[in-house]
């Protein structure tokens, strides 16, 4: 809480944890603001019951110098606000997400996120689909202007959803671009 992380690849991570609360912080000049994901072959399977709330994510464009190329955060693209990636149940809500060149807040399966072909991701030991996940009461503005090479252009914008997994909700959320053009909205 009241933290700031500058200069970084990660700025913040969530990874393979359950009931986890990140909120009042800032997330300046990093690769990636905030990173919340589950990866393959640890012994926790899963990343859920998480909150990611009352954050500010801005200007994370910073080259990723990641040297470790088995590191998972060596793939995360320049550019990234807040990622959710093969995550259940996390909540991210009232955060300020500005300027970060790929995308402001992205909802994503892992083998789609990591570009892993088909017959890689069926190897996994986790479920790469993020599922009953709620974005909401976010202000996400001006992201996806200078996408990385390692996104689809399509993903360049304030909010972001590959389609994958199920009960995925979006709402009231003050934004300019979205994709697709219809995020399912929560109930």
């Amino acid at each position: 809480m009241n933290n700031l992380a500058r200069g970084n690849v990660s700025g913040y991570e969530i990874e393979n944890s359950t009931g986890v609360r990140l909120d009042h912080n800032a997330s300046v000049g990093n690769t990636g603001g905030i990173l919340s994901f589950t990866l393959p072959f640890l012994d926790l399977k899963q990343n859920s019951d998480n909150r990611i709330d009352h954050n500010w994510v801005q200007a994370n464009n910073k080259a990723n110098s990641c040297v470790e190329p088995t590191d998972e955060v060596c793939g995360v693209p320049v550019g990234t606000g807040i990622l959710a990636l093969a995550v259940d149940s996390n909540r991210i809500d009232h955060n300020v997400v500005l300027d970060n060149d790929s995308y402001g807040i992205a909802v994503a399966n892992f083998c789609l996120g990591t570009n892993l072909p088909p017959a890689m991701c069926a190897l996994l030991d986790i479920d790469p689909n993020p599922d009953d996940n709620q974005v909401d009461h976010n202000a996400v503005f001006g992201n996806g202007k200078s996408p990385s090479p390692l996104i689809q252009a399509v993903f360049a914008v304030d909010l972001a959803w590959d389609g994958t997994g199920t009960g995925n909700c979006w709402s009231q959320n003050a934004f300019k671009t979205e994709f697709p053009e219809q995020l399912p909205a929560c109930r």
